[in-house]
């Protein structure tokens, strides 16, 4: 006889939660915080955001390979 507690089923393991997914969800955050910083005119934040996206597209490219 069960001793009265619920057995907890473990939920399937997720296949898009790999690293390349989320790399792609930084590079989209980064593209809307930087489009927001060009419609504010900040250039300077601007090319910093550009610069992490190039390098985080950079590996994310590299490990693809």
């Amino acid at each position: 006889m069960a001793n009265g507690r619920a057995v907890k089923k473990s939920k399937p393991k997720r296949t898009d939660g790999s690293p390349d997914r989320s790399l792609t969800r930084k590079i989209e955050g980064i593209d809307k915080r930087m489009q927001a910083a060009l419609e504010k005119g900040d250039f300077a934040q601007a090319r910093e955001l550009a610069e992490e996206q190039e390098r985080l597209l950079e590996h994310l490219m590299l490990g693809k390979q």
